[in-house]
């Protein structure tokens, strides 16, 4: 009798997860019909841009040596590395990477949804919401390649109903090439920390734009393959 209601219990269980599974999923992409509707898009404050977070130098303690040449040449690297902090800085400023991020992702989404962008948060049909985690440069080592690092959250809501629609986390870690920042193929098309110390500031402003750019086209085809697929099971 016991193993009975045990049973029952854990089919009333499994039944609530169920339902809790199915209420939580947010691609309703099928629901709506977003041809010559209006969509706007909004960005959480972002945190500051993350520059060259991990530690380079591990200095061995039983080779005092060593050491001492390790500490020196970590001392004036750093400097360069604080040179290079404050460039990227200054580009980013310029660039507003997360704004660019939001203004692309409204307009290359619309591609597929065919809804018209605008401004207005308040009165538009659709709404992203974009939010950002973290972002920003890194590379493992003074001669390591950079990579541009990004985690982003995008949800689309039914601005009317408060609805969310559809949702992506979107997580990307990609080597940094000369040519997004539109510099001719010397060595290898790979920058790698020190190359990007020699960068203007003019020339990073172009490479953050290209990134920002590319952040954008991920979130876009994520919502256009997630819109397949819905558009595929309603057919």
């Amino acid at each position: 009798m016991k193993s009975i209601v045990r049973f029952f219990q854990w089919t009333f269980v499994v039944a609530v997860l169920m339902t809790i599974v199915m209420c939580g999923s947010s691609n309703l992409l099928m629901e709506y019909e977003f041809n010559n509707r209006t969509a706007a898009a909004m960005m959480a404050l972002p945190p500051p841009p993350e520059v060259f977070t991990d530690s380079w130098f591990m200095i061995d303690n039983d080779n005092l040596a060593e050491a001492a040449i390790k500490i020196g040449t970590t001392i004036a690297k750093e400097v360069e590395v604080q040179k290079t902090r404050d460039k990227l800085s200054l580009a980013m400023e310029d660039v507003d990477v997360p704004e660019r991020i939001r203004e692309r992702t409204l307009e290359r989404c619309g591609k597929y949804l065919r809804y018209r962008p605008v401004d207005d948060t308040d009165d538009a049909d659709f709404l992203f919401d974009i939010q950002i985690e973290h972002y920003g440069i890194d590379a493992k080592s003074w001669s390591a390649s950079v990579h541009f690092k990004i985690d982003v959250n995008v949800y689309l809501i039914d601005n009317k109903q408060g609805i969310e629609v559809w949702k992506k986390h979107v997580k990307e870690q990609m080597p940094v090439s000369r040519s997004i920042f539109g510099l001719p193929d010397e060595a290898g098309d790979i920058i790698t920390a020190i190359s990007l110390s020699e960068l203007s500031v003019d020339e990073m402003v172009v490479g953050f734009d290209q990134l920002a750019g590319y952040t954008a086209d991920q979130i876009a085809r994520n919502l256009q393959r997630d819109f397949s697929k819905a558009r595929s099971k309603r057919e």
